[in-house]
């Protein structure tokens, strides 16, 4: 598998938003608006790629400050649920983000994802609140 990072607005980033929308927006009953895209400008936004170019997974780390990150925007394609793709994902954003110097990501889970999380040794910090209206949790990471 392959690990890339897309710059923004480019046709790979493209393909990101579409797997994003697919998989996070839809069932929600939502789309993204070009202001709430513009936003991700600064943004790094990755794939998860089959050694055919097929986008199976993908994330988007938005920089806090000093060595921290949230990441955000976690989607595995219907079809490759279930596989391990979530973990490989989270796992290579990890090592691109020790690579580059950061030491802490942070994120907001749904309920849903809180043991997928957890079993990559993201810890709660918090409690439970609505976000787009499903439950949500923050967690956190150090990379040690």
């Amino acid at each position: 598998m392959w690990f890339v990072q897309h710059d923004f607005m480019s046709p790979g980033y493209d393909e990101l938003v579409s797997l994003r929308t697919a998989e996070l927006r839809i069932p929600l009953g939502l789309e993204f608006t070009a202001d709430q895209l513009e936003q991700e400008s600064d943004q790094f936004h990755f794939g998860l790629h089959l050694p055919d170019w097929h986008l199976v997974g993908c994330l988007s780390f938005r920089h806090l400050e000093g060595q921290s990150l949230a990441m955000r925007q976690v989607a595995v394609s219907k079809d490759f649920q279930g596989r391990g793709i979530g973990r490989i994902l989270v796992e290579c954003a990890e090592r691109w983000a020790k690579q580059h110097g950061f030491g802490r990501i942070e994120l907001h889970a749904r309920k849903t994802a809180r043991p997928f999380y957890s079993k990559l040794e993201y810890h709660v910090a918090g409690d439970e609140y609505t976000e787009l209206g499903i439950a949500h949790i923050n967690m956190y990471k150090e990379l040690v």
